[in-house]
């Protein structure tokens, strides 16, 4: 099992919108693995724009032997400081 070691970069709030956004991940909440389609149905975007954001690194993933699942929720992106 292969885990991306992509860091996810710090969005400005005008890039993302508020309904691309993850949910507030909560202390006791588990991790899930969803396909494209499932994430791409809770972030209200096309399964392809799923693909695109794994691609670029904006969404964590894991590669299995049954294929790449996208990290559900996301896990929390390191503050940055903004130059």
């Amino acid at each position: 099992m292969l885990l991306h070691s992509t860091l996810l970069p710090v969005m400005m709030p005008s890039v993302m919108s508020e309904q691309t956004e993850p949910s507030e991940r909560t202390a006791n909440e588990t991790v899930r693995y969803l396909s494209f389609a499932e994430a791409a149905e809770r972030l209200n975007i096309t399964a392809d724009a799923v693909r695109m954001r794994v691609h670029r690194g904006k969404l964590a993933s894991i590669r299995m032997r049954d294929g790449t699942f996208v990290l559900w929720p996301q896990p929390e992106q390191p503050n940055e400081q903004v130059r």
